[in-house]
This record gives C-alpha cells, sequence and structure tokens, in this order.
C-alpha cells in the first residue's frame, strides 16, 4: 500500500513536468510566430515608409522647383556646353549642345511625368473598376459584351495601341493621355471583375439582396469597398508603367513638344553624348529608376499591409 502510495507522487511528478515540457516547447513557439509576425510587420512598415517617402520627397522637389533653382529648364547658355556635374553654379552640369541647367530640368520634368503617373492612372483606375465591378455583378449580355472588348484590346500589346492612337491624334502631352485613358482600363475591369465575381458568394452580398436593396447601392457600398484594394495595388505598378510610356513616346519624339523637359525627350536629347557627356542621359534615366523604384515600394508595403488586415 505504502509503495503504490509512495509511486504515485513520482508518477504525477513525471506527468507534471511532461505537462510544463510541452507548455514551455508551445510558448516558444508562440513566441516565435509572434516574433516572426513582428518582424514581418516592421518589414511591411519599413517597405512602405520608404517608399512613401521617397515619393513625397520627389513630388516635393518637383513642385518647389521655382524654391529649389532659379534657373530656366529652356534657358540656353552656349558658352557653358556639356559642363560637368559641381560645376559652379550648376550642381547636376548643363546638357549639350545648350548649355540648360539639367538639375532644373531634371525638376521641371519630372512634374510632367508625375503627371502622367497621377493623371493617367488615375482615370483608368476609376473607368475600370467601375466597367468591372458592374461587368461582374450584373453577368448576363452585359458581362460578355465588356468581357469581348477587353479580349480585343489585349489581344495587341499595350505599348503598339497607344503608339498608334498618339500617331493618330498627333504629339503631345494630351494626346498621350488620351491614349492611356482610351487603353489602360482594361486590367483594371478584368482584375475588379474577378473580385466581384467571387464576393457576389459572400454572406454579406446575399443578405444585402435579401434585404431588397438596390443594385447600384450593393455595388458601391458594400462590393467596392472590398475589393477596391486589388486595383489600388496595381495602380501603383500601373503608375510605372504610364511613367515608362510616356519616357518611351518622349524618346521616339511623340511626347512633349521641345524644349519643354520631359525625362524621356532628355535620355533622347543626350544618347549622343554618353561618352563625352555621360551625365545628359543617365541623370533622367536614373530619376525613372528612382520614381518606379518608390511606386514599387509603396504597392508592395501597401499590399503586404491589407493582406495582414484581411487576415485579421
Amino acid at each position: 500500500m505504502a509503495g503504490r502510495g509512495g509511486a504515485r507522487p513520482s508518477g504525477c511528478r513525471r506527468v507534471f513536468s511532461m505537462a510544463v515540457e510541452v507548455a514551455d516547447s508551445a510558448t516558444v513557439l508562440a513566441a516565435s510566430i509572434g516574433t516572426g509576425r513582428r518582424s514581418r510587420a516592421g518589414r511591411v512598415n519599413k517597405s512602405l515608409a520608404v517608399g512613401l517617402s521617397l515619393l513625397v520627397l520627389i513630388i516635393a522637389a518637383c513642385l518647389g522647383a521655382p524654391l529649389i533653382t532659379h534657373y530656366d529648364p529652356t534657358a540656353q547658355n552656349l558658352l557653358i556646353p556639356a559642363a560637368p556635374p559641381f560645376t559652379y553654379g550648376h550642381l547636376l552640369g548643363t546638357d549639350a549642345p545648350y548649355g540648360r541647367d539639367v538639375f532644373s530640368r531634371l525638376l521641371y520634368g519630372g512634374r510632367i511625368d508625375l503627371l502622367i503617373a497621377f493623371g493617367a492612372t488615375g482615370v483608368t483606375l476609376i473607368s475600370g473598376t467601375l466597367i468591372g465591378l458592374v461587368s461582374g455583378y450584373l453577368g448576363g449580355l452585359a458581362d460578355t459584351i465588356i468581357m469581348r472588348i477587353v479580349d480585343v484590346f489585349f489581344a495587341f500589346p499595350f505599348l503598339v495601341l497607344v503608339l498608334a492612337i498618339v500617331a493618330m491624334l498627333g504629339p503631345g502631352l494630351m494626346s498621350l493621355f488620351i491614349a492611356i485613358w482610351a487603353v489602360g482600363w482594361v486590367s483594371y475591369a478584368r482584375i475588379i471583375r474577378g473580385e466581384t465575381l467571387a464576393a457576389r458568394k459572400q454572406e454579406y452580398v446575399l443578405a444585402a439582396e435579401a434585404l431588397g436593396y438596390h443594385k447600384g447601392r450593393i455595388m458601391l457600398r458594400h462590393i467596392l469597398p472590398n475589393i477596391f484594394s486589388a486595383a489600388l495595388i496595381f495602380s501603383m505598378v500601373d503608375a510605372v508603367a504610364n511613367i515608362l510610356i510616356g519616357a518611351s513616346l518622349g524618346y521616339f519624339g511623340l511626347g512633349v513638344p521641345q524644349p519643354t523637359p520631359e525625362w524621356g525627350s532628355m535620355v533622347a536629347d543626350g544618347q549622343l553624348y554618353m561618352v563625352s557627356a555621360w551625365w545628359v542621359p543617365a541623370l533622367p534615366g536614373l530619376a525613372i529608376v528612382l520614381v518606379g523604384t518608390a511606386f514599387s515600394l509603396t504597392g508592395d508595403g501597401l499590399a503586404d499591409v491589407l493582406r495582414r488586415g484581411r487576415a485579421t
């Protein structure tokens, strides 16, 4: 009896120690998961913060160009053509063969490229989202017609369509906007249509339909807020693509007419001086890369933040 009575506490101690070990392992595992989530959140916040900070800095510099530099971006100084960077009075030198200040041309040219990024992308974001929302929710004949139109646009390369429209309308910033507006909405329409088809099966949509809400209210107040993040994230990438489209058209002489500065046309003007004045084409190209990086970091961070928001 005593032996059995004495063995019971040791067995309980073993069970208790095993439970403690399991609890400690679970605590360590939970702590590691929590640390991973915190480190992941830190990375997301850093990506979004760096991208937004860089983008705000570029926008502020371009909008405040008259306060930063006193040079006219189109004023010529034939006495100092192709002056290298850090020349007295010219931080980034001058271009060839006109001697125009490169720094001022970068700042004023950035206004046009940023206008393309936000102006062209904003319109296609809104129009494509609404078209995709209507197509996905209504379905039927409307969905069939819209999707066939989208298929026709996707059958041709995006740049080819933009070039064709600009060639018909003539060079200029407004022609570029019209071309992007006419073509760029199709990607948003396809993305939002897919999201809408998935959202139609959700309980909150079924409940709104059962309550007899109008279709417009269901689409705009119930479905759109839950799916708009997909289009918003894609718009960050699309803004970079539109900047490259504007730079490409400027490079081919179909963009903003001379002598108005624009990064793509600046690269085209300086390609003949790659050896003797490398900074003339290299600096506007670097500016395009910098803006593209800012938009990409912002989009990447925004995607992770919205994804974590959905998970929680």
